[in-house]
């Protein structure tokens, strides 16, 4: 292959990144930067040099690999054929986990045919460990994302933690075992397990990868960064990508200190950041970058816009009322002109999005609110995942609950108790099985059918690939009537989705990993749904871009959040804030509420660190919360103002770089003496000598 064809279309940065001698090293990468574009040549470069090696790359997302996988093999060309691409392996770290457990887990006593529970199902799980304390699990909504958290850091219950959490702890993964299913965090914990206490394997493991490269290393949590540990000796080559300035996901374990960690414990790391952002225009990424810089702990590194102009537009709005019509008013603006304009609307709390959904009803565009349910918790998605995991393990009572009236057989709360009492202790699968042979006359016909129907199922998954298997469950499922009229149509486009995500899945194990084991990033839009304007929360816009972005209530308590009480949760607030503005690709418009929820409200801090001279502030000022960065606004636009073009009369409409819009009353003097008495839309009326004042003259009069 041609190594200058490979890096001939990369910056300088990339370049270097890209064919480094260094064995180990660490690209920081901000957002924008091609990211992707570096670890993808990295990996080609080394296939290209080590064709016969076995690499490691793993990422977070299913999308990601795939995308990964697909970039590598365009870039290498004709020297694929030289390629042992089954020795690269390009997975999640959750998939990697898994292809070692199923094939080495029977060393630590884990079968290889285990079940990987979904978030669905572990939720299932946790509320009857709940409900056998006693505890309503309503009343305690909140505590399985803490349970969760909980985990994503500690394999076992840490010794300060009360009761019932140890007991609820021990209990969930009892269950679990019993389910013969692993969750997530199990499939890091037990791969940790297994190669610390497999001392054959690990050394096997760490001199197979050539080489191991992460992607996204700002999100590894405390057992993944194990695994980097447990993989790589002191001098084994690694290639990590990950910007701590977007580490954002804290509640599922993520720690940015990760970067600290790998330069203490690989000091010979070579360093390399990525000078450009080739996303954001040029005010956008200084306004990003001049937030960010006030984090203590990042590792400092500069940043530069290859495109320059863009906007980034302040508004003060009276109430969450007033701000939800603004955002409206703009973004019927920005798509009256380009219909084809992305735009989203990223919010900090899912409270805020009553107002907004309310504000934009009849709008002259179509909205799409992303995440209220997942695509893959979808009634027809989770019907398919649901009737997988029974046939795979029949004699599972959790599995057969959960596809026993699916579709609608009329089996209800009370019959399946009622199979319970005559089962005893046997699984419910086999008191059917044992009853249905014996010819028992006192079985409902209920249960006779559900038993027919879903052997067949389960006689036919080992005789056609389980793409075909899908295929033909969802046939049955439509022939059945599965959901009501109106929500037919949009069902059998979902599984049409579906079998084309399968399409290139062989085997069983395959195909469970590939249905349980998806990140939350791995989102999917309807084909509608990526032509309308999307509201959806900062973290779900995570590695998304957009022509337009809006963040509303950018207000002290909400962004950041009050939850925010360490100081590392405050410079999370920070990064989170980072990520919303480094959607947009041309401009953003932030807004703030003085009253929400009936409380009045204060703009955040982070709109004072920002460099408010180069951006436009609109409706309520500013300058009560951040009088130094006001001064610095109104002391940088006055040298360059000499007043409009042409005269002002009373009327004209105007606009004050630090005072925003506002209605002209009076003008009297001459020459360098002429003053200008300006009403504001704040309701404060103010007067300056007009050749000093940083004022525009706007289109049109007020009459």
């Amino acid at each position: 292959m041609s190594f200058q064809r490979l890096i001939e279309d990369l910056d300088e940065s990339q370049r270097q990144a890209v064919t480094t001698p260094s064995p180990q090293v660490l690209v920081l990468a901000s957002a924008g930067a091609g990211k992707t574009r570096v670890l993808t040549h990295r990996l080609a470069w080394l296939v290209g040099h080590h064709p016969r090696a076995a690499f490691l790359a793993v990422t977070f997302t299913n999308k990601a690999a795939d995308e990964m996988r697909q970039r590598v093999e365009a870039l290498l060309g004709d020297a694929r054929s030289a390629w042992k691409a089954e020795h690269t392996w390009i997975s999640t770290f959750h998939r990697f986990c898994a292809r070692i457990l199923r094939k080495y887990g029977y060393r630590i006593g884990i079968p290889s045919d285990f079940i990987i529970a979904d978030e669905y199902q572990q939720r299932r799980v946790f509320e009857d460990c709940l409900r056998a304390q006693g505890l309503d699990p309503k009343a305690h909504a909140g505590a399985f994302r803490s349970f969760q958290r909980l985990r994503s850091e500690f394999a076992d219950p840490p010794p300060h933690l009360d009761e019932p959490w140890p007991t609820l702890w021990k209990d969930y993964l009892r269950r679990l075992r019993s389910l013969r299913a692993l969750d997530f965090d199990d499939l890091q914990y037990e791969t940790i397990r297994l190669l610390e206490t497999d001392a054959a394997l690990r050394t096997y493991l760490a001199e197979y990868f050539h080489t191991v490269l992460i992607d996204e290393f700002q999100d590894t949590n405390p057992p993944q960064y194990r695994l980097l540990r447990l993989l790589r000796e002191a001098d084994a080559p690694f290639f990590v990508v990950g910007d701590q300035d977007q580490s954002i996901y804290g509640f599922r374990g993520a720690r940015p200190d990760h970067f600290h960690d790998l330069l203490r414990d690989y000091p010979r790391t070579e360093v390399i950041p990525l000078r450009y952002n080739y996303r954001s225009r040029a005010v956008i990424v200084r306004a990003a970058m001049e937030v960010i810089a006030r984090d203590e702990r990042r590792l400092p590194h500069e940043v530069q816009a290859l495109q320059q102009g863009g906007r980034v537009l302040i508004y003060g709005a009276v109430d969450d009322r007033d701000e939800a019509r603004w955002v409206r008013q703009q973004v019927e603006r920005i798509r009256d002109a380009s219909p084809d304009a992305q735009v989203a609307v990223l919010v900090r709390a899912r409270s805020q999005l009553p107002a907004l959904e309310q504000a934009f009803q009849g709008a002259r565009f179509p909205y799409v609110v992303i995440g209220l349910r997942s695509w893959w918790d979808s009634p027809p998605i989770r019907a398919v995942l649901d009737y997988a995991a029974f046939c795979a393990h029949p004699e599972v009572d959790f599995y057969l609950e959960a596809v026993c009236n699916v579709p609608s057989r009329g089996i209800g709360p009370r019959a399946l108790q009622k199979l319970r009492e005559r089962a005893g202790d046997r699984p419910l699968w086999t008191y059917l099985t044992e009853a249905v042979q014996a010819g028992e006359d006192t079985l409902p016909t209920v249960w006779q059918r559900f038993y027919r129907e879903m052997s067949e199922w389960i006689a036919l998954r080992p005789e056609v690939p389980p793409v075909e298997w899908v295929r033909r469950l969802t046939e049955f499922l439509q022939e059945r009537g599965f959901g009501d009229a109106r929500q037919r149509a949009s069902y059998a486009d979902r599984w049409k989705e579906l079998l084309q995500l399968l399409r290139d899945v062989k085997t069983w194990p395959e195909f469970i990993e590939q249905l349980s084991l998806r990140a939350p990033d791995d989102r999917r839009l309807d084909a509608s749904e990526q032509r309308a304007v999307l509201i959806m929360t900062v973290h779900a816009a995570k590695g998304l871009e957009f022509d337009y972005v809006f963040i509303p209530g950018v207000e002290d308590g909400l962004f950041p959040h009050f939850l925010a009480e360490t100081p590392e949760e405050a410079r999370e607030e920070r990064r989170i804030f980072f990520v919303a503005v480094t959607r947009a690709r041309q401009e953003v418009f932030i807004s703030w509420s003085a009253e929400r929820y009936n409380h009045r409200r204060s703009p955040s801090p982070f709109l004072g660190d920002m460099p408010l001279a180069e951006l436009r502030v609109e409706g309520l000022p500013l300058r009560r919360w951040f009088p130094e960065a006001w001064r610095a606004a109104v002391a940088a636009s006055a040298p360059a103002a000499a007043g409009p073009e042409e005269p002002l009369q009373p009327g004209d409409l105007v606009e004050h770089a630090a005072y925003g819009r506002g209605i002209v009353r009076s003008v009297h003097g001459e020459g360098d003496r002429m003053k200008v008495r300006i009403w504001f839309f704040t309701g404060e009326t103010r007067e300056f000598l007009l050749r000093q004042a940083p004022i525009r003259a706007l289109r049109g009069r007020h009459k």
